[in-house]
């Protein structure tokens, strides 16, 4: 290696630190929630598996958890949930299937400790993610409701329901400087989103954009793009709740290693892990 190759070594070796610290930024807040239940909750006992089968998808649970004889403890909240295990001999269910008794008793568990009013407003798409999400654990409906409830108060927060109808201030500069958007469909037809993280112009990305308004423009992002994830699951006929994420670092250099925007890269990260 000549001496320009080495004096760019320690650059690369900061890109692969950044890019590591990217990927990672997604499951830290998990790690650290599991951490704190294996400490706390090592007595709790665990709850059997449910049982499979398969109705329509259409059909939401219409009786309440009284009518059919669902007995529920109080509310479940983040601090009283099971280690995050998965139960053995776990599969997954297909993500087009007919959703099976056993999903629909949680989502009538869900229904109760929601409550009707905000059960009904609750998008089916993002419910049937967060049944079929937490499938996997002991505490199957306590765990869905939980991260379910903390996905509504985000977006209730965040306003996203106000942001699609009026889009944030400056939104086509904050495409420019920010780029990312659908690119395709993989073979089963989801929805490939590529962004393109080397090609963010961090100059005039905080030249023109405040914090909050960066949180905002991502939150406008991520609703758009669960929209067009909706219907290009009608359009295909399918239940379609997955989506693809590529990640483009080409362009990636010393200016994305800018703390603030590493900061708001967590940031925007923690709320992808509670909003879906």
């Amino acid at each position: 290696m000549d001496s320009a190759g080495l004096s760019r070594w320690p650059e690369v070796l900061m890109l692969a630190q950044v890019v590591l610290l990217y990927l990672l930024t997604t499951q830290l807040a998990k790690i650290q929630s599991q951490l704190k239940l294996v400490l706390t909750s090592a007595a709790v006992a665990s709850v059997p598996a449910a049982a499979g089968g398969e109705v329509q998808p259409q059909q939401s649970p219409r009786p309440s958890a009284s009518s059919v004889g669902v007995k529920l403890a109080r509310k479940p909240t983040l601090d009283n949930l099971l280690p995050d295990v998965p139960k053995k001999g776990f599969a997954p269910a297909c993500e087009w299937a007919l959703l099976s008794p056993p999903e629909l008793e949680v989502a009538q568990k869900v229904r109760a400790w929601l409550g009707e009013a905000r059960f009904a407003t609750t998008p089916r798409d993002l419910l049937v993610t967060f049944i079929r999400g937490y499938a996997y654990r002991a505490d199957w409906a306590e765990c869905a409701f939980v991260f379910l409830e903390r996905a509504l108060g985000w977006r209730e927060e965040v306003g996203v329901g106000r942001l699609v109808r009026d889009p944030p201030p400056d939104r086509n500069l904050f495409e420019e400087v920010c780029p990312s958007g659908p690119v395709g469909f993989d073979r089963d037809g989801h929805v490939v989103l590529c962004e393109r993280i080397g090609q963010t112009d961090v100059g005039r990305l905080f030249e023109h954009f405040a914090e909050e308004s960066y949180i905002q423009h991502q939150a406008y992002t991520r609703e758009v793009a669960r929209l067009y994830n909706a219907a290009n699951s009608k359009a295909k006929g399918r239940r379609l709740y997955k989506v693809v994420y590529v990640l483009d670092l080409r362009g990636m250099g010393v200016a994305h290693l800018n703390k603030r925007l590493l900061s708001l890269i967590k940031e925007v990260g923690a709320s992808r892990r509670i909003s879906a």
